[in-house]
């Protein structure tokens, strides 16, 4: 029987990374931190409101401190219903996601506000994704921009930001987001990534009606 062999990447395995810190900034009142909120919310105003400023913007830190280059990467988020404001079940509604420079990493959930909080549209834009009405339930983002980001991050924190594009004009909705002290199982921020091939399979074939199939690994 004559043989062949071939070398193929053995896929990377998936780790999720839960949100290590989780809070919210509302123009409105730019003192004020949201960080023990059960809910992160994210709104754009209407432009020249003059009932106040309503937007808000979340801000999420995951410790990604260890893992290896990764080669795709998924921000998990769990859409809730906040109970604020209206929307229509076909209104359409963008976000814009950024991560944060390393220098902009140090903010707490416990103290930021919106006075303090890094400049979201400062950092590295990293997609955008879009929901319909109260878009309650799980989204997910993926973009090379984000697996970037994380494969250049120098100390160990990725800072990403969830900002509304569009803005209240037509609805004042707000929407949320579950946070880490939220009580519902599993429905605080997640990221899931996967490293690169740790090692490499050489599949050894039978050519006689693939007789036999032999694996061997090099690490």
């Amino acid at each position: 029987l004559g043989a062949f062999s071939v070398l193929v990447p053995l896929a990377g395995q998936a780790s999720t990374i839960g949100v290590d810190k989780d809070s919210y900034v509302l123009q409105e009142e730019p003192d004020r931190n949201f960080g023990t909120d059960p809910q992160a919310l994210i709104k754009l105003d209407k432009p020249n409101n003059s009932n106040g400023y309503y937007t808000r913007n979340t801000y999420l830190g995951f410790n990604i401190a260890g893992i290896p280059h990764i080669t795709n990467a998924t921000l998990r988020l769990n859409f809730i219903d906040s109970g604020l404001g209206s929307t229509s079940s076909s209104a359409e509604y963008g976000f814009a996601v950024y991560g944060l420079a390393d220098v902009s990493d140090n903010w707490n959930e416990n103290d930021i506000t919106w006075n303090n909080a890094p400049n979201p549209t400062g950092g590295t834009f990293l997609g955008s994704f879009s929901l319909i009405g109260k878009g309650v339930g799980l989204t997910q983002f993926s973009s090379s921009d984000l697996v970037n980001f994380l494969n250049d991050d120098g100390n160990g924190i990725a800072s990403i930001v969830l900002v509304r594009t569009t803005d209240a004009s037509s609805y004042d909705y707000v929407h949320a987001i579950a946070t880490r002290e939220n009580t519902l199982s599993g429905a605080a921020e997640q990221l899931e990534v996967i490293p690169e091939p740790a090692a490499i399979g050489m599949i050894v074939v039978l050519s006689a009606g693939l007789l036999g199939v032999r694996r061997f690994f090099m690490m």
